[in-house]
């Protein structure tokens, strides 16, 4: 039995050195992400595409009311310029291009975004290794919050890394 203790004792000590010895710092990714001019020119390009977007699917939805209102005018009579399989194709024309404005919505967002996010997180990498931090939490996205002294919130000098270059800051 006492050597359970001891060998529960002893490994017990190591695992929390091993705790101890780690080295945690925090960022800030959105506000990271606000601060960067690329940023700032993916958002309107992303917005003025999806406005796009949507405008076609608006002025379909206008077609589409129209000649509705017009066939129900009608009573229903086939008059040549409106007719039920004309609104069944422009309904089927609205459910198709809607299906594909969300794909073509995420497609553009990821071209937009990735490099962005990808030249963070080397930026992070690169000061999480120069500054040997064991692991760098992201507390914007984390529902249970984090707490850290700032000299462990690493958000300001990504800044400095992001806007001189990973060589000048040294």
């Amino acid at each position: 039995m006492r050597k359970v203790l001891v060998c529960a004792l002893v490994l017990f000590i190591y695992c929390s050195s091993d705790v101890q010895a780690q080295k945690i710092g925090c960022i800030n990714s959105v506000r990271l992400l606000q601060s960067l001019p690329e940023k700032v020119d993916a958002d309107s390009i992303f917005a003025r595409y999806a406005r796009a977007r949507q405008d076609t699917v608006e002025h379909l939805m206008n077609q589409f009311q129209q000649l509705g209102m017009r066939f129900q005018a009608s009573d229903g009579q086939i008059d040549g310029s409106v007719s039920l399989l004309r609104l069944q194709q422009l309904q089927e024309r609205i459910e198709y291009i809607q299906a594909g404005t969300s794909k073509s919505l995420d497609s553009v967002r990821m071209t937009l975004y990735q490099p962005i996010t990808d030249k963070l997180y080397k930026v992070v990498a690169y000061l999480a290794r120069k500054e040997k931090y064991d692991f760098v939490v992201d507390n914007s996205v984390s529902q249970y919050g984090y707490y850290g002294t700032e000299n462990k919130d690493l958000t300001d000098k990504i800044k400095l890394v992001m806007k001189y270059g990973m060589k000048e800051v040294e």
